[in-house]
């Protein structure tokens, strides 16, 4: 998709994602600027996409029962790396 062209993959997960949501000319910019304005242009419709970096954060704690039912030594995880929304919004 050409919204990832310009993010450095070879860069680590946290800042791919960072990247994506935050960054200038790529990800959710590039969205906005041209699905979002395409679908406006074509539609009565206008559309916007957002989104809120949430790295490492919120995390989970594993339960007992969790740690027994699936085996591995990972006591937490994280829920998430980002947050995408997208919202239509009539133009009349």
């Amino acid at each position: 998709m050409q919204s990832w062209n310009g993010i450095n993959l070879a860069a680590t997960e946290p800042d791919i994602i960072k990247n994506y949501l935050l960054s200038p000319d790529v990800g959710v910019d590039y969205l906005n600027r041209n699905i979002a304005a395409n679908i406006h242009s074509n539609t009565q419709y206008t559309k916007k996409f957002a989104s809120v970096y949430t790295h490492q954060k919120p995390r989970i704690t594993r339960t007992v029962n969790s740690i027994a039912n699936c085996t591995g030594d990972t006591r937490q995880c994280e829920l998430e790396d980002y947050k995408a929304a997208r919202e239509y919004f009539c133009s009349e």
